[in-house]
């Protein structure tokens, strides 16, 4: 690409970044609120980074060509911005943000370069954060999932309880799933991170698209892991070793988080062999591994095909 063209965007970056101001003020104070769902959204931007680092070679390679629809792509975007603010809609300020960016790539540097950047640039969504009443209703229902799939699994076990709404009922005690424990969070992180994890892989789209999916079931039952594992916390030590604060609730977090992205390799490593080809080791040709891919698939993005 033409050294010009990289002179254009940093002018352009400094309007952007005065007529998107307040959608930043709205996103990054919910990156830094206790508890927050997208504590992640600060490393998002740096990942697109290190993405397009990674994609250097092959931009080198590729021709400039300027796309007349830019303009329009950035018009609609620059449209929607000031209705979403008109109104006080912050989520939709910060979709057209990125609608915004794929016009201006478009106009600068066309279809070509688009398609090369398309995912580094709609890894951008992860960050957004989603409207609070989407939120509210879809903890409630992980609430609820997560409750019914604990109790479920303790009396599997051999333990006595029963579900009231969001409250488990154990023999001795109980405990409420309360709002950070309803999997909402780790969703949302891993969501982000199964993404990240699906590109990175030298596979198909279909195969891809299969990896990132495998995330949603990956979140819901590791979240019914860890509530299982507080209620048998709870069951033999006592309500107060299992409550938010304690050593076995935080140390719990971080175990199911460990779980889920050993899950996600798992799921990873399944698809990328599944049908694939079994060469004899003897011809020197041994099946590929999990660790082939993901390092193909960095160097392809390097344009190294």
């Amino acid at each position: 690409m033409i050294k010009k063209q990289y002179i254009k965007v940093a002018l352009i970056a400094i309007p952007f970044i005065g007529i998107y101001f307040p959608t930043f003020c709205w996103m990054i104070p919910l990156f830094m609120q206790d508890d927050s769902n997208y504590s992640h959204g600060f490393l998002i931007p740096f990942v697109c980074l290190w993405l397009l680092w990674q994609l250097k070679d092959r931009l080198k390679d590729t021709v400039v060509c300027s796309a007349r629809s830019g303009i329009w792509v950035i018009a609609a975007g620059l449209a929607i911005h000031v209705m979403a603010l008109s109104v006080k809609v912050d989520f939709v300020s910060a979709l057209s943000m990125i609608m915004t960016i794929v016009g201006i790539i478009l106009h600068l540097f066309g279809w070509q370069v688009m398609r090369i950047l398309i995912f580094p640039i709609g890894f951008l969504f992860f960050m957004i954060p989603f409207p609070d009443v989407f939120i509210i209703f879809l903890t409630y229902k992980l609430k609820i999932m997560a409750t019914h799939g604990a109790v479920a699994t303790v009396n599997a076990i051999g333990i006595p309880c029963m579900a009231e709404g969001a409250k488990i009922l154990l023999p001795d005690t109980f405990l409420e799933v309360g709002v950070p424990c309803s999997g909402i969070r780790s969703l949302i992180s891993l969501l982000a991170l199964g993404a990240l994890f699906a590109y990175l892989l030298n596979i198909s789209i279909i195969r891809r698209t299969i990896v990132f999916l495998s995330t949603i079931p990956i979140a819901l039952l590791s979240n019914v892991v860890r509530i299982t594992l507080l209620c048998l916390v709870a069951h033999i030590y006592g309500k107060e070793a299992a409550l938010p604060c304690g050593f076995f609730h935080d140390f719990s977090g971080f175990l199911v988080f460990v779980i889920a992205f050993g899950c996600l390799y798992g799921v990873g490593n399944m698809v990328s062999t599944l049908f694939r080809p079994l060469t004899p080791v003897s011809e020197g040709h041994p099946p590929l591994s999990l660790r082939d891919t993901l390092d193909s698939g960095t160097h392809d993005m390097e344009g190294k095909e």
